[in-house]
């Protein structure tokens, strides 16, 4: 069986629609870009015509073909699976802060950039090459593949520059730094907790207050077993959220939890500590 490659298609686009175009329309001033800047002092926000919209999607369109192209020649395999975004998010709907702060960003400095990015993820599933996450994130989507690939070992690399599928042993390509890494069962195990004990700032996904990555790092040294780990990310919930400690660890677990199947939904009930302190 040959190897597959899983591919996160959404930073892919990223690094396809390069910000050349930008640079050539900023003002340059002691060798550093601007952008146009109006007579208030304000911003202005740089405008492109019809005919170098068009030609700029042409060309992100065939840099994303090649950056396709490159992984499989670097690789030597065709058989790939590539997930991108799709429509709506489960996380959205419990949560709904989770990536506001993003959101909010976009709208206080847009960045059409970012409408270029969608056209070549849209792109790529109408030509049949990515599949649309739709209901969820393309991260869960990835997953599950590699736990597929894994019960049937067969061999795969992960390609994607997101920390957050770091909660997947196995290889990893970083298409952007162009570096390979592996991550092992334990790495997996200790991220995956490291992150439902901090949360995401990133994401608006609380976490236990004032709890950073090297505070949390700390906090679970010592820790083997998910028993281990799970013990003392209650012993902080408790302590940080007390009568409502369950109901934070399940929203925030549910947000930080990437899916292994299409059904996986992340549960506290399963935690020993928790069926231990309910009796």
């Amino acid at each position: 069986m040959t190897l597959l490659l899983i591919i996160d298609g959404d930073p892919l686009a990223h690094l396809a629609c390069r910000y050349d175009r930008w640079q050539a329309k900023c003002k340059r001033e002691d060798d550093k870009l601007l952008v146009n800047i109006g007579e208030d002092g304000t911003k202005e926000h740089l405008e492109y015509t019809k005919e170098e919209n068009r030609k700029y999607m042409e060309e992100s369109w065939d840099n994303f073909l090649k950056l396709v192209e490159s992984l499989q020649e670097k690789f030597y395999t065709n058989d790939y699976l590539m997930a991108v975004k799709g429509d709506g998010n489960f996380r959205m709907e419990i949560f709904p802060e989770y990536k506001a702060n993003r959101r909010r960003a976009a709208i206080a400095r847009p960045d059409n950039r970012r409408t270029f990015v969608d056209a070549v993820t849209q792109l790529s599933v109408e030509e049949g090459m990515s599949e649309p996450a739709h209901g969820r994130e393309a991260d869960d989507l990835v997953r599950i593949w590699a736990e597929n690939a894994i019960r049937e070992k067969r061999d795969f690399i992960v390609c994607t520059i997101d920390k957050d599928l770091k909660c997947i042993p196995g290889r990893f390509y970083d298409p952007k730094k162009k570096e390979m890494f592996d991550i092992s069962e334990e790495e997996a195990k200790r991220h995956y907790y490291e992150q439902i004990l901090q949360g995401d700032q990133s994401d608006g996904i609380p976490g236990v207050p004032g709890m950073g990555p090297i505070t949390a790092q700390k906090s679970l040294e010592g820790c083997v077993t998910d028993e281990d780990y799970q013990e003392t990310i209650a012993g902080h919930y408790i302590a940080a959220y007390d009568k409502e400690w369950v109901e934070m660890l399940t929203l925030n677990g549910r947000l930080i939890h990437i899916q292994k199947t299409l059904d996986d939904v992340f549960s506290v009930e399963d935690w020993a500590i928790v069926q231990e302190l309910e009796r």
